[in-house]
């Protein structure tokens, strides 16, 4: 997926006490005050905390993992319509891949 490259201004007044106090919460954040502000704006939640990238992005390398297995999981499963073999329970493949496909939008999100 290509990343969009952010060339809309957007001017906001503050005052300088507003603008301190949004600038301190950026800086909390480790984003610039407009990175910040649009993160603000474009979620239903703060910015991700910075303590927590590592870990989510960990999570998220897993969770790939898992969708791949997941894949051939369904792949054998396919197989075995041509094979005759006995498939893997479908309905446990068909919930994983929902389950890790929801999870992985959701970490994806918190990523930005």
């Amino acid at each position: 997926m290509k990343k969009e490259t952010a060339t809309a201004p957007i001017l906001v007044r503050a005052t300088p006490t507003e603008r301190a106090a949004i600038q301190s919460r950026a800086d909390h954040y480790e984003l610039s005050l407009s990175r910040y502000l649009v993160a603000l704006g474009v979620t239903e939640t703060a910015p991700l905390e910075p303590a927590l990238r590592p870990l989510l992005e960990s999570i998220n390398t897993e969770l790939k993992f898992e969708d791949n297995n997941t894949n051939q999981i369904a792949r054998a499963w396919n197989r075995s319509n041509l094979t005759g073999e006995q498939p893997p329970a479908l309905r446990l493949v068909e919930e994983n891949a929902i389950l890790i496909n929801q999870l992985l939008k959701r970490l994806q999100e918190l990523l930005g």
